[in-house]
């Protein structure tokens, strides 16, 4: 992902990638809670060399001004939409950012060519550390992930999420690096965690696919299934793998995504 095609939008305060193409249709992807533009740089990549135009929106990770709950960030949406030009999009979202599509699908249905959900659920993903630790000032989740990181607990956390040993951990420590705002996800919990997406899920209407990890330990297979229900239509697709399929298995995700967004299957 070039440098120069990351921008910053000044009135809602919040970083996007946007690809040099010129089209009136693309493919926007939202990222979970923490991560930045960067975190899609394998499907960007992909989807580039296939001729499509791909955006990647951030939230805002303005301290003076945390908002990405899902109104907020669905103001966001139509705001850059406009911005860029664009009609209607593939949308992708992952974990939160998954949410935070299905939102958006929900209330702007027509906006929506095509929803991918991956990872998702109609509930806030939340680890117990995250119950613990999403109200702490930024100060302190900061330290913590410094101390986490000291004593190699991060290892630890990213053979869970990753499974496979040294290969994966590397990947970890490039999700860490590219993501530099997990101390301030623990702040975006609290618009988010008591909201339930049960009602708003009814309401979409776009052709949708699910595609679940395995051995998920935030979203589980039964959440997948039962998902795939209550949005008429959807389709779900269940890969070998844990809560960040976007980097560990990227090559068979983006063949779901790819196959789904032209044939529908």
């Amino acid at each position: 992902m070039d440098k120069e095609n990351i921008f910053y939008d000044t009135e809602y305060r919040f970083s996007y990638y946007s690809s040099p193409k010129k089209s009136s249709k693309a493919l926007l992807f939202i990222g979970g809670n923490g991560t930045s533009v960067k975190f899609w740089k394998h499907q960007v990549k992909f989807f580039e060399q296939a001729g499509w135009k791909c955006v990647v929106m951030d939230y805002n990770y303005d301290k003076k001004n945390f908002k990405s709950h899902y109104q907020y960030t669905h103001r966001q949406f139509l705001h850059l939409l406009s911005k860029l030009g664009l009609e209607k999009v593939v949308l992708i979202g992952h974990s939160y950012g998954g949410n935070n599509a299905m939102f958006i699908a929900a209330h702007s249905s027509e906006k929506v060519e095509k929803l991918v959900l991956v990872n998702t659920n109609t509930s806030y993903p939340m680890t117990k550390l995250d119950f613990l630790l999403y109200s702490l000032n930024e100060f302190i989740a900061k330290g913590l992930f410094l101390i986490l990181s000291v004593f190699r607990i991060d290892y630890i956390i990213s053979k869970k999420y990753f499974e496979e040993g040294r290969k994966r951990y590397r990947n970890f420590k490039d999700f860490l690096k590219d993501n530099p705002f997990q101390a301030k996800r623990f702040s975006c919990s609290k618009y988010s965690v008591n909201y339930s997406l049960e009602e708003d899920v009814k309401k979409i209407k776009c052709k949708s696919l699910m595609i679940e990890g395995m051995s998920d330990p935030l979203v589980k297979k039964k959440d997948a299934f039962s998902l795939r229900k209550k949005i008429k239509g959807s389709k779900l697709k269940l890969l070998q793998g844990s809560h960040l399929l976007p980097l560990s298995k990227p090559d068979k995700l983006n063949k779901l995504v790819s196959t789904f967004i032209k044939n529908g299957k």
